[in-house]
């Protein structure tokens, strides 16, 4: 997203008749996303050292390890294919807060890692982390043997910050999206007035569940009528699971009680289409095409304190239009950057 918009602004200067369409360079609004991640996981560093040096002083910590030459810990895919972004968070953590990390893959952290003392501070080959940044561990695949299952469980065993911790990892599932949907448990968490606020976002969102009854048979029916109007999502990430027209029609006759537990039924969003250039492979194409637009959000507490909690820039993905799913890294979509309008 950040690397997208850079190459947006000279781009601008360089094709005069683009910019003046735009008439204001303002409308393309700069993305800090990689220097506000980076910005975020150095708050959470320096807060970590911090309390186990405060710990260390009062002789509580129970290791002699000194957290000075501490580092966060990127866990990734072991043929990651999406380095790109990953390495301007590296360097902006770096280049601004001289903050090191280091990138490694399940596999390789249960064979180099392990806890250490009471507090359970957590080694890599005897450098001590101080946050674990997952960027890896969203799906099936990243788990295909029991010993990525032990290396997540050792990693979450630690005293290191975790991001996303295991709660904040199940809130951005499909299920729990879901289920924040019924005004009965948003209204545990917001005001009325808020809550009326966000259900008029929310497209409709209809759970599976094995003791659904009547309201699940009625949202099975309600698709198998209208199956355009409908996507069947699982609890996954990255574009190419999601199940659409006569796929869903037949997902939904074959699949079992149980099977069908695992998915959540939404309502289609149909967005206005726009007349885009796309760029994939080096080879130029372009038509009518839609857009999606997510913002970033930082957060970081202790379950006492709100240290940090704001917008982190932003993402637009771009495909032509009658394409169904919208991964970047499953070649679905393109990245693109916004233009304001009043």
């Amino acid at each position: 997203g950040s690397t997208a918009n850079r190459m947006m602004q000279p781009l601008l200067k360089e094709m005069p008749a683009i910019a003046a369409a735009l008439a204001d360079e303002s409308k393309l609004p700069i993305n800090l996303s990689e220097a506000r991640v980076a910005e975020a996981l150095a708050l959470a560093h320096r807060e970590y050292c911090g309390q186990r040096d405060g710990a260390r002083r009062g002789g509580g910590d129970g290791t002699d390890v000194s957290s000075s030459s501490a580092v966060v810990l990127m866990v990734v895919q072991p043929t990651e294919t999406n380095v790109v972004d990953q390495r301007g968070i590296e360097h902006a953590l770096w280049r601004d807060h001289q903050v090191p990390l280091i990138r490694m893959s399940l596999k390789q952290i249960l064979s180099a890692a392990s806890l250490k003392g009471d507090k359970r501070i957590l080694l890599i080959d005897e450098t001590e982390i101080s946050v674990i940044y997952f960027r890896a561990g969203y799906t099936p695949r990243d788990f295909p043997s029991e010993d990525e299952w032990q290396a997540r469980t050792l990693l979450e065993r630690s005293m290191a910050v975790k991001c996303p911790s295991v709660t904040q990892h199940l809130a951005g599932t499909k299920k729990v999206q879901q289920v924040l949907a019924d005004p009965n448990e948003l209204s545990r968490f917001v005001n009325d007035e808020q809550a009326a606020m966000l259900r008029s976002c929310f497209a409709g969102l209809y759970g599976l569940d094995e003791d659904g009854g009547k309201d699940v048979e009625d949202a099975v029916n309600m698709a198998r009528a209208n199956p355009s109007k409908f996507v069947l999502k699982p609890q996954r990430e990255g574009g190419g699971n999601n199940l659409f027209g006569d796929e869903l029609c037949a997902a939904l006759e074959s699949m079992s009680a149980a099977e069908r537990a695992s998915y959540i039924l939404m309502e289609r969003i149909w967005p206005s289409s726009a007349m885009l250039p796309l760029m994939r492979g080096g080879e130029l194409d372009g038509g009518a095409c839609t857009c999606e637009l997510g913002i970033y959000g930082v957060f970081l507490g202790d379950g006492r304190r709100v240290l940090l909690n704001s917008q982190a820039g932003h993402l637009l993905r771009a495909k032509l239009e009658g394409v169904d799913e919208g991964g970047v890294c499953a070649g679905f979509a393109v990245l693109s950057s916004p233009v304001l309008f009043p």
